[in-house]
């Protein structure tokens, strides 16, 4: 509820942000450009004094001439109501018997205008930011919505621009036609871009999110399927002192056989792979960011909320160290998945994954399993990036990741991992 209120005050504050900074500044700005770079220029002469500000009709207050073309007008000042005969000012043409001033366009107006029209690059700057942040979410914004996004905004901004035109002939006693005009060509125009723009953008977006609730599902009922069919749900029969302490000889890799492997922890794999730089090889800090966004049963905004940002503590671009962790040493044969190179320690943490899974009766091995074992020994990246954020400590690290990733105590589990609580 406090989120959600949140985020409407946020969205309030700024819709009332944007039409202080429209009526306030914006506005006026476009109002003077119009005035100084479309209409006529003139140079006004009053023929006599103004009525000044306390009179009823302020169209007549003042009475001035102009010359255009060489041929001399007489008329009435808009927007004017004070002023001495004689006096002079540059002006502008609004129709045979009525001018305007001129003020001209200063530095305050071009950063205002400027400001209208900077929507047209934070909107697709703003997309392709929640694009990155959806996509390390697990789900996707099509590109073409960014792309798009740029034809919208100008549509918009155009129709505002239209309909700033019209409002300022209301002030005027005989509206122009050429500025009705030009206000009803802008309305037109942005219009035009708005409909071109959002019936494409809106269905793609829609297909997006279809498909990714679709596959989010698909995922939550494969991770279902895969625990109800493991042996046991809870770790009762791991007694410490049956739980086997050598490891297999020799280790096997298990993450290259898919009679061996989850559906959701091959999803993992294939995520993170698909998200490395070329000539890279595959981290445990890369693959725990993998997890962390396609493991949906675990509450991973717990551990989040005790070590920090994964994306500020640059979890995924975590190195790993070149000395190797505790156990076998893997061959080149073994640092592999699919033709991905995988680090030595990566290797090591999927065995590690293994012994646990099997001395637990945890099969196939569960994503909560990978992750303890990704976070097991300082020097993984994955370990000292989470760490390296905040206070907490290994085991402060390692018991979150039990209780609520795996969802489960391990007794024992210092067998595996020295630092586990």
């Amino acid at each position: 509820m406090r989120n959600r209120f949140g985020r409407w005050a946020g969205w309030i504050g700024l819709v009332v942000a944007a039409l202080v900074f429209v009526f306030v500044w914006f506005g006026p700005a476009v109002d003077r450009a119009y005035i100084h770079y479309v209409r006529t220029p003139v140079t006004v002469t009053l023929q006599a004094n103004c009525a000044g500000p306390g009179t009823l009709t302020p169209w007549l207050a003042c009475y001035a001439t102009w010359t255009v073309d060489g041929k001399e007008h007489k008329g009435w000042v808009l927007r004017k109501e004070t002023g001495a005969k004689g006096e002079t000012f540059d002006g502008a043409v609004v129709r045979d018997d009525y001018v305007i001033p001129d003020r001209g366009v200063f530095a305050v107006h071009a950063v205002a205008l400027a400001g209208g029209l900077a929507p047209l690059v934070l909107i697709p700057a703003a997309l392709l930011m929640r694009r990155q942040r959806a996509a390390r979410h697990g789900r996707h914004l099509p590109l073409l919505t960014v792309a798009l996004s740029p034809l919208i905004t100008l549509g918009v901004v155009t129709a505002g621009i239209g309909l700033i035109l019209l409002a300022a002939l209301l002030d005027q006693p005989q509206p122009d036609p050429g500025q009705a005009g030009h206000g009803a060509i802008a309305i037109g125009a942005g219009a035009v871009l708005i409909l071109a723009g959002v019936p494409v953008w809106r269905p793609i977006v829609r297909q997006a999110i279809e498909r990714d609730n679709a596959r989010i599902a698909a995922l939550r009922e494969r991770a279902a399927a895969e625990r109800a069919a493991g042996p046991v749900s809870e770790p009762a029969a791991a007694d410490p002192v049956s739980v086997p302490a050598a490891p297999p000889a020799p280790p096997r890799l298990w993450w290259n056989d898919e009679t061996l492997t989850s559906v959701t922890v091959t999803d993992m794999l294939r995520l993170a792979a698909g998200e490395m730089p070329p000539g890279s090889a595959m981290t445990t800090g890369r693959l725990l960011d993998a997890v962390a966004r396609m493991d949906l049963s675990g509450d991973w905004q717990r551990v989040w909320l005790v070590v920090g940002d994964p994306h500020r503590l640059r979890l995924a671009t975590a190195s790993d160290s070149s000395g190797p962790a505790p156990g076998p040493i893997p061959d080149a044969h073994s640092r592999t998945w699919a033709g991905v190179p995988l680090t030595a320690r990566l290797t090591q943490s999927l065995w590690l994954a293994d012994r646990i899974a099997g001395a637990y009766r945890l099969r196939p091995v569960p994503a909560g399993v990978v992750a303890l074992a990704l976070l097991a020994h300082h020097g993984n990246g994955a370990t000292d990036a989470l760490l390296s954020g905040s206070g907490t400590s290994h085991p402060q690290l390692l018991a979150t990741v039990q209780s609520d990733i795996l969802r489960m105590s391990l007794p024992g589990l210092s067998r595996y991992i020295p630092d586990a609580p």
